[in-house]
């Protein structure tokens, strides 16, 4: 069975927003995965 993918374009847009956040802001956490993916530390 293949591996569900996404386009590249997607990681691109979270990468460019993070960097355009002010410098007082502060993103922690950022998953971008496949809708398809199966959940993460499921059974």
């Amino acid at each position: 069975r293949a591996e569900p993918r996404f386009d590249v374009q997607h990681v691109a847009d979270a990468v460019l927003y993070m960097a355009n956040l002010p410098l007082d802001a502060n993103v922690q956490f950022m998953t971008v995965m496949a809708t398809t993916m199966p959940y993460i530390a499921r059974g």
